[in-house]
């Protein structure tokens, strides 16, 4: 093994040694550093994603009763619908300059992969395989796709890359796990994602580009997910369960400490954050689910 490799096996080592003694710490920012943007009974607004310039929110909605995807002000007002279709349009994301949208749709009967421009013209179907394709994600240049897909064959789904144009599709990773939510980060050095299978695997991973090593970031029997990254590329956000709620965690690639943002009251969970560009503030999703409906709330936290 040469000297990188070393470093790097070095490295994740003690990420998985430290990640797994800092369960517990707490660093909670609610109170008046909490914003509701958007909330209805029985409606979803899902997947919220800031724009450049911190005033907008791309998201999706099932307030019409098929899924959409909108935009609208960080206060909730000018809500814009994209995608006023007889299917579902849903899994949405920004490009880094916000001048196109890839999202997910079931027109064919399938979940296939679009993209539109950022005014919701211009709608493209990138992949056409009948497999599974879900969570689409720009890379940090814009020029590609990364998604999640059955294409194998399997009923596993693998991370996949692809041109913005739908081509040059190529297999990231290989295995008999679910691989989902893969994010870039912004140097392109790491990807990370969630893994999942049938024997109680819910995990964060991080995967290393230039030789593909990869480390559970979190290696607990609680579920995690919906990974991003924020603007400078030290932490990592994610969703995890505590006490039978899912809360807002950040993992610090420098200190290697998990530190808990958010304690939703009982029984929300909070989930699906995202930074803004310059980092003061994360969106996501507040989540009430009981007998009769589910509603999905958006809301920002102020970062101090």
């Amino acid at each position: 093994m040469d000297v990188n490799k070393l470093k790097l096996a070095a490295f994740l080592f003690v990420v998985i040694t430290v990640s797994c003694t800092n369960k517990t710490k707490d660093n909670l920012s609610e109170g008046k550093n909490l914003q509701k943007v958007i909330a209805k009974e029985g409606v979803e607004y899902a997947y919220p994603h800031f724009s450049n310039d911190g005033k907008k929110i791309l998201f999706q909605s099932n307030e019409s009763g098929k899924w959409r995807i909108c935009t609208m002000n960080i206060n909730g007002s000018n809500i814009k619908e994209l995608s006023t279709n007889t299917f579902n349009s849903y899994f949405p994301d920004w490009s880094p300059d916000n001048k196109l949208i890839c999202f997910v749709a079931d027109k064919t009967g399938f979940e296939e992969i679009y993209i539109m421009n950022a005014d919701g013209t211009n709608k493209k179907q990138l992949t056409n395989n009948k497999a599974r394709n879900i969570h689409p994600y720009f890379s940090t240049n814009g020029k590609k796709i990364f998604f999640s897909s059955t294409l194998n064959g399997s009923n596993n789904l693998d991370v996949y890359q692809m041109d913005i144009d739908g081509t040059d599709i190529k297999q990231i990773t290989t295995t008999l796990d679910n691989e989902t939510c893969a994010r870039m980060s912004p140097d392109n050095k790491y990807m990370t994602y969630l893994k999942n299978n049938n024997k109680g695997l819910d995990d964060l991973f991080l995967l290393s580009v230039s030789d593909s090593m990869e480390v559970n970031l979190t290696d607990t029997k609680t579920l995690d997910g919906w990974p991003s990254w924020s603007p400078d590329g030290k932490h990592i956000i994610f969703s995890a369960v505590k006490n039978d709620q899912y809360r807002l965690f950040t993992y610090n690639l420098e200190n290697k400490k998990i530190n808990q943002l958010t304690n939703p009251p009982w029984p929300n969970n909070d989930c699906r954050a995202n930074f803004s560009r310059n980092g003061k503030m994360i969106v996501f999703n507040r989540q009430l689910d009981n007998k009769d409906s589910r509603s999905n709330a958006i809301y920002i936290l102020h970062l101090e």
